[in-house]
């Protein structure tokens, strides 16, 4: 499928050409722009690289000094548990005069991604640059998210403006209906294998179906690709700018659409059909082998990790509620970020976990594996023997003890069941 001018990144990246007025033209794949960065979102552990880089680079404010940014208002750094209490602290006393959007603050601790939307500090024309999956999956707010390395973070410490390459893009018509027990996970799966061999390209999805879906459900989506090394873009529509206006902090300007939702007409389309999405289990990521949960043979599982936005968080409590977790087995709930926690509270969505037999994550922890040589049911990646699945299927997973398609646990195992 070959890409042709038009898209919308196209378009935003036009919009934030750097080097004199916004251009009106669609530049061309391959061509290379300095492009405008609204946003920079980095973790915790990744901030403390990148003020160490910079300072051994020279592009510190001088000896004793510290770092200096440019436009530091476009920066969020965001907390996590991966770096020391006392390091963590150290780091925010050294970026909080510098006038960031987030400087390490606790009560805010999370996926940077995820806490960016929660505080309302992307908007769909966005330009963001980060160094982690979350971030890449903005694109499904009609962000342009541009993975970053160290020293590209380094520069952005220093200049606005950012060398990128215009990516060629794909186009992606989705349509059907997702079955019962499907998410953004699923449908992700059912547009690789549309895509076929496509690794480092950028999608555009389209279709009644991208719709239908809520922006929870394609955030998931965007970033279930961005794993899988593909970009993921889809236009904004009224249900996005619904969702982020909620979102906006008060007095916040109104954003304005930079490119049309629709592409032009000759575009190529790649077509995929969600009916086909049924839930699924990876074999230790995105690339092994899959297992159809309805039919996994004797796969036992031995710990279970449910992580992501509150309503994966649901997802996972409604196959959960009244009933426990297989004697034995470790079933953690990792919040995507601290807000996603306190959601999980008010919702009693917590209280079901623990019900259960769950125990509950720090916001934003990106896990480890603790067991090895075993098998686990993750809705996020970790060691080499991970089974990768929707919230529901490692929900049900960690009710039976082995992989577990959700109606089948349902009929298997009814409610009340908890120990008494």
């Amino acid at each position: 499928m070959g890409a042709r001018p038009g898209s919308r990144v196209e378009a935003v990246l036009a919009a934030r050409a750097a080097a004199g007025a916004p251009r009106r033209d669609a530049p061309r794949p391959g061509e290379r722009l300095a492009v405008r960065v609204d946003r920079v979102l980095v973790d915790a552990a990744v901030a403390a690289e990148v003020l160490a880089s910079a300072s051994r680079g020279g592009r510190a404010g001088g000896p004793g000094a510290g770092p200096r940014l440019v436009e530091p208002r476009r920066w969020a750094f965001v907390a996590g548990p991966e770096l020391p209490p006392d390091q963590r602290l150290a780091l925010a006393e050294t970026v909080a005069p510098l006038g960031a959007a987030i400087a390490l603050e606790p009560s805010l601790a999370g996926l940077p991604g995820v806490v960016a939307t929660d505080e309302g500090l992307v908007g769909s024309d966005d330009v963001v640059a980060g160094a982690t999956p979350d971030v890449a999956a903005l694109g499904a707010l009609g962000c342009i998210p541009l993975r970053c390395g160290t020293d590209e973070l380094v520069r952005l410490l220093a200049e606005p403006d950012l060398p990128t390459q215009v990516p060629a893009t794909r186009f992606v018509r989705v349509h059907g209906r997702l079955p019962r027990w499907s998410a953004g996970f699923d449908l992700a799966l059912a547009v690789l294998d549309a895509l076929g061999a496509a690794a480092g390209a950028l999608v555009e999805l389209h279709g009644e179906t991208i719709e239908a879906l809520d922006v929870p459900g394609r955030l998931s989506l965007c970033g279930t690709l961005a794993l899988a090394g593909i970009g993921a873009v889809v236009p904004p529509d009224a249900r996005t700018r619904t969702w982020l206006a909620a979102r906006r902090p008060a007095g916040a300007a109104e954003a304005s659409a930079t490119a049309a939702s629709e592409p032009p007409a000759g575009a190529e389309w790649v077509e995929v059909d969600a009916t086909r999405a049924r839930p699924t289990a990876l074999v230790g990521g995105l690339a092994g082998p899959r297992i159809d949960p309805a039919d996994p043979g004797e796969r036992p599982v031995v710990e279970c990790v449910v992580g992501g936005r509150i309503e994966d968080l649901r997802q996972a409590a409604e196959v959960l509620r009244d009933r426990n977790a297989r004697r034995g087995l470790a079933l953690g709930i990792q919040p995507s970020s601290q807000r996603v926690l306190l959601h999980a509270i008010d919702e009693g969505l917590a209280a079901d976990f623990l019900r259960a037999g769950a125990t509950l994550l720090p916001p934003g922890a990106r896990p480890g594996s603790t067991i090895e040589g075993r098998t686990r049911a993750l809705t996020v990646p970790g060691g080499p023997t991970d089974l990768l699945a929707n919230p529901a299927v490692v929900a049900a997973s960690a009710i039976r003890g082995r992989l577990m398609e959700p109606e089948a646990m349902r009929r298997a195992v009814p409610r009340d069941t908890r120990l008494r």
